[in-house]
Order: structure tokens, then sequence, then C-alpha cells
């Protein structure tokens, strides 16, 4: 199974290579399929994002996608050659302002930070790289019930 995919533009093509791409690890953690969709979602807003904004002027315009498992853990890292632009820097939308006052967007951002476990910036050779993790099953805390003999 290949742990890295590049995608390009347009966006929906993008989207459904990266969700055919993770499918199989995440039948494989048995993943529920209220989990299975907070990662489609944040996938979803980062990719759009970067194909959307961060690539703009760009002659290189693709994205690579590297996945791994560590423990329950699974981290995708988002790679592209825009302008460096960290999205943890971003301020959170103010969720009290009355609707008509908010700006529009600016929520994607807001709801990876929220559905994301571990969420890390940094930029690396002139790549923006964005690594999130996102916790699959909870360790099994229940006490042993054998006795010894």
């Amino acid at each position: 199974m290949k742990d890295s995919l590049t995608v390009r533009e347009p966006i929906a093509t993008a989207l459904n290579q990266a969700q055919q791409w993770l499918k199989p690890i995440l039948e494989r953690a048995q993943v529920p399929d209220s989990l299975g969709y907070e990662i489609d979602l944040i996938v979803e807003e980062i990719l759009v994002n970067i194909l959307t904004h961060g690539l703009t002027g760009t002659d290189n315009s693709h994205v690579e996608i590297r996945r791994r498992m560590e423990g329950n853990q699974l981290w995708l890292e988002f790679r592209d050659c825009g302008q460096p632009f960290d999205p943890l820097s971003v301020p959170d939308p103010d969720l009290e302002k009355d609707i008509e006052h908010r700006p529009i967007g600016g929520l994607g951002l807001y709801l990876v930070k929220q559905l994301a476990d571990n969420l890390h910036y940094i930029r690396e050779n002139n790549l923006n790289c964005l690594h999130i993790g996102k916790i699959l099953s909870v360790p099994d805390t229940t006490p042993s019930t054998t006795t010894e003999l």
C-alpha cells in the first residue's frame, strides 16, 4: 500500500483520490463511520484550502499527502510548495458574533482544529508541512479478568 499520494486540481478529483487512498487504512483499523466522516472532513478542508488559496501563482500546483499509523493514531501530512502559510496561526472565528457580522469563510480551519487530536506545522525545504494526528481508537483499559494460578 502506497503511503503517499500526490493530488492536483480539479478539487473534486483530488478529494475523490484522497478518500479512495485513505479508505483501506480506515477499513483495516475498523474506524466507525462517524470517525471516518471526521477524517474525510479534515482532508477536504485542508485540500480545498491548499488548492484554492495556497498554490495560487505557483507552477507546481500539487499537494503531497503522506500517511502513517503510530499506535492507535493516524497521522496525515500535507506538503505543498505554496507561499509560507501556517494555518495554526489563523485566529479562531468569533462564534459569539452575530452571523450577519461575521466574515464569509474561515470556519474550515477552525473545524480542522476542533476535529484533530494533534496538529503541527513547519516550513521545511520551501514546503508547507502540516501534520495532523487523529486517534482512531481508545486503548482498552479494562482490567484483566484472568487470575494467576
